[in-house]
């Protein structure tokens, strides 16, 4: 067997998938799943750019599903997740932050909460009576826990509250 005069296989970018009809690229992010043929002769940096102007579209329609802003477990699981990757010197106050917050999203997961969740429990904190202080610290560790877990750019539900 000639082995000089097979071709060597061509390392195809994460999402395509080469079949004897051509390409197949797919875009599967949390805010949903988009897939698209495309001929054989097509070239990789045409599909290339289909996926990432896909990517785009799909985080537009569904800001609240950004990739980084989907967790698998609830939570809870990810508040006890993030804690244990501090070293601050003010762990006992964040934990006590988060735990207000855990109080009301227990079982929901990362992905699920929005902006709106947001504001309803600040207005719910407002009304009992808790210092602004509290509200101001408990946003930021609310923040700082989805910039932990899903990196420094990504979405957080506090986002934009004010």
């Amino acid at each position: 067997m000639n082995t000089s005069a097979t071709r060597p296989a061509r390392a195809l970018p994460p999402g395509v998938y080469k079949d004897a009809h051509g390409y197949r690229a797919v875009v599967a992010i949390a805010a949903g799943r988009k897939e698209k043929r495309f001929p054989r002769g097509t070239s990789l940096k045409e599909i290339t750019r289909w996926r990432n102007q896909m990517r785009v579209k799909l985080e537009r329609l569904h800001p609240s599903k950004r990739a980084g802003a989907i967790g698998r477990g609830t939570f809870s699981a990810d508040v006890k997740r993030y804690l244990k990757t501090l070293t601050i010197a003010s762990w006992d106050s964040r934990r006590s932050d988060l735990r207000a917050w855990e109080a009301r999203f227990k079982k929901l997961t990362r992905g699920r909460i929005t902006s709106d969740h947001v504001k309803a429990a600040i207005r719910a904190w407002v009304d009992a009576g808790v210092a602004p202080k509290t509200v101001r610290n408990r946003l930021q560790a609310l923040s700082a826990c989805y910039h932990a877990l899903d990196g420094p750019d990504a979405w957080t539900p506090v986002d934009h509250v004010q």
